[in-house]
């Protein structure tokens, strides 16, 4: 709550809570999310998923080369990838809201107690 960030934050078991120790200990319960990371962390640093986004046409092997656009408009054929993402971000936007929903009762409940 103070703003501190949360990779610089441990667990109750000491550990500091990196992307990647969260996505180890979440995909304990809920397997996809280490692929989803993956796929998403790809578009958070540059990377080849930038690249491969943006290609049109690959003209042959033999010369190398590519039709690409960048631009406000999409190309064709991204609205599956856009569907799993929204799939995907509503699936962990569900596993966040019951970790919610759990610490709430969890102190609701401690606190009755004292």
């Amino acid at each position: 709550m103070s703003g501190e960030q949360i990779n610089r934050l441990k667990d109750r078991s000491g550990e500091l809570m990196t992307d990647s120790y969260l996505v180890k200990m979440l995909a304990v319960e809920h397997p996809w999310v280490t692929e989803v990371y993956k796929r998403t962390s790809s578009y958070v640093h540059f990377s080849d998923t930038h690249i491969w986004s943006t290609l049109y046409e690959l003209e042959g092997t033999e010369n190398r080369r590519v039709k690409t656009k960048i631009g406000a408009v999409d190309k064709e054929g991204l609205s599956g990838l856009y569907m799993e993402m929204m799939v995907a971000f509503q699936s962990a936007t569900k596993i966040l809201i019951n970790y919610v929903e759990g610490w709430v009762y969890t102190k609701a409940v401690v606190g009755q107690r004292k």
